[in-house]
């Protein structure tokens, strides 16, 4: 029959270990002591050192999680077009969002590429997977409507409509928006979702340079459908938020011809010059 053991545990809170001269403990992670006496009872002691355990257990898995921050960084870097940095990884666990969306943006980059090298396969399934995870991505939003375009109208307006909930504010994004409901004779959707976004309830508001965009664009909206006086009622109210620049020229001299005023026409057209 084998020497029964008997097992006693000690936790000792010192930073520093004590070793008294001939001390023949074995000695386990630096921070665990076994003392073993051999008697009928077999007698095992641990001494566990408990703050230098969990001190020196938190500085191996820091070192080891910075490592595998940096392996991971060096191995995202491999894609030139890589738009992840060191510091989004090592946050990754408490701004997963943000870490997702660098990487969106370094799908949607190299999507780019690949379009530039006529890989349209590739360019179109990264443009997508970086939309998943960046949706905010205006470039990206815009190539991968512009792809479907051309075979498929309705999809490219579904992608565009979907950047409504995290690009209105960008001059870029509605631009291309509303260029193309006119494209598509949609005069009436765009007239809605102006309303929507220039509702006074909307929060957050949107910046000046975009609420002026929109209501130029419903100006030049409402002359389309002959409707003048509606039209010249907006442009008075268009928001300040920039020099007047050709459009607003352009819907000016528009509302002079729809007026018969030649001379507002004559001022129109020598500010266009």
């Amino acid at each position: 029959m084998g020497r029964a053991v008997h097992l006693k545990f000690r936790f000792n809170s010192a930073l520093r270990r004590e070793l008294a001269p001939g001390d023949r403990r074995r000695w386990f992670l630096g921070s665990i002591a076994l003392r073993v006496e051999l008697r009928a009872v077999s007698l095992w002691t641990f001494e566990v050192y408990w703050r230098r355990l969990l001190l020196g257990s938190s500085a191996v898995m820091l070192a080891g999680y910075l490592g595998a921050t940096t392996a991971l960084f060096y191995w995202l870097g491999r894609n030139p077009q890589n738009q992840v940095g060191w510091t989004d990884i090592l946050l990754a666990p408490v701004r997963w969002e943000e870490f997702r969306e660098r990487r969106g943006d370094t799908a949607i980059a190299t999507a780019m590429v690949r379009l530039k090298e006529r890989d349209y396969v590739e360019g179109f399934h990264g443009l997508r997977v970086g939309l998943a995870r960046s949706p905010g991505n205006v470039k990206g939003r815009l190539a991968l409507a512009s792809l479907y375009r051309g075979h498929d109208p309705a999809q490219a307006l579904k992608v565009l409509e979907a950047g409504l909930n995290f690009s209105a504010h960008d001059p870029d994004f509605l631009s291309v928006l509303f260029g193309f409901y006119a494209a598509q004779r949609a005069h009436g959707r765009a007239l809605e979702i102006i309303a929507e976004l220039l509702a006074p309830a909307r929060q957050p508001p949107l910046p000046g340079e975009a609420r002026h965009l929109l209501a130029a664009t419903r100006a030049a909206l409402l002359i389309e459908k002959g409707r003048a006086a509606e039209a010249q009622a907006e442009f008075a109210r268009l928001p300040l938020a920039r020099a007047p620049g050709m459009e607003d020229f352009r819907i000016e001299a528009e509302l002079a011809i729809a007026a018969d005023d030649a001379g507002a026409l004559e001022g129109a057209l020598r500010r266009m010059r």
